[in-house]
């Protein structure tokens, strides 16, 4: 269960950051919200799960997910 709540917010935190960057056009105010929301759920996760495995498949397919956003995004969005 907890490796599909990271997959999520993973996801989330891709789509946030996409909307935020229709208004926020520095890459690096980018990326620095990204990592700040993906460290905060991975902190969040560590300290509630106690099996590292569901938190790296949570993360394989959170990254996944991200990837699969941000092209689809900048395919319709031309």
């Amino acid at each position: 269960m907890s490796s599909i709540i990271i997959a999520l917010y993973f996801s989330l935190s891709a789509y946030l950051v996409y909307i935020l960057g229709n208004y926020l056009k520095s890459i690096v105010i980018q990326l620095a919200v990204m990592f700040t929301l993906d460290g905060f759920c991975i902190a969040l996760m560590t300290h509630f799960t106690p099996i590292k495995f569901y938190i790296a498949v949570g993360i394989l397919f959170g990254t996944i997910l991200k990837i699969i956003i941000f092209l689809l995004f900048q395919k319709y969005n031309k």
